[in-house]
């Protein structure tokens, strides 16, 4: 009886402890599953803030203004909500990002020209038109969601076998 006894330990120990394995790979699975929904809804979300901030650009901003201070209002508009996508980013996103925005801007007042700039009204609203413009690219650029997912593995749990 006791040899008996133990070979249904010795057959039984491992199962018990490939079930273990398996729920902590199922809980690992599934807190990874938790987290993708987590990534995906956030994405979701920022895509639908950034489709709203276009709509309302468009909507505060016709194509061509008709005049200098309609487009003195949409460039103002659209600065502003540069400022507020870029408040928004994490302090991490904002370092990676900040030297190509400083090219960003020195490139759009090459093209541009500066919005101090003096000349004619018609000039003038060319020049603002075409700084709203780069500003609403940009803040297109800067409001597409991260697709970049991490995971954390939870506590004790070991995804290579041992």
């Amino acid at each position: 009886m006791g040899a008996a006894l133990l070979t249904s330990l010795s057959i039984i120990t491992p199962i018990v402890e490939q079930q273990k394995i398996q729920q902590a790979k199922d809980a690992q699975q599934s807190q990874i599953e938790a987290e993708q929904q987590v990534q995906l809804r956030a994405q979701e979300q920022a895509k639908y803030e950034a489709e709203k901030q276009i709509e309302r650009q468009a909507q505060l901003q016709p194509q061509k203004a008709d005049n200098l201070d309609q487009s003195r209002m949409a460039f103002a508009n659209a600065d502003s909500d540069l400022s507020t996508v870029w408040s928004k980013l994490t302090p991490a996103k904002k370092k990676d990002l900040l030297p190509s925005q400083r090219q960003w801007i020195k490139t759009k007042d090459a093209m541009c020209g500066k919005v101090s700039m003096q000349g004619t009204d018609a000039e003038v609203k060319k020049m603002v038109d075409c700084q709203t413009q780069m500003t609403l690219s940009r803040i297109a650029f800067l409001s597409k969601p991260i697709t970049e997912v991490s995971f954390k593995l939870a506590p004790g749990v070991n995804l290579v076998p041992a």
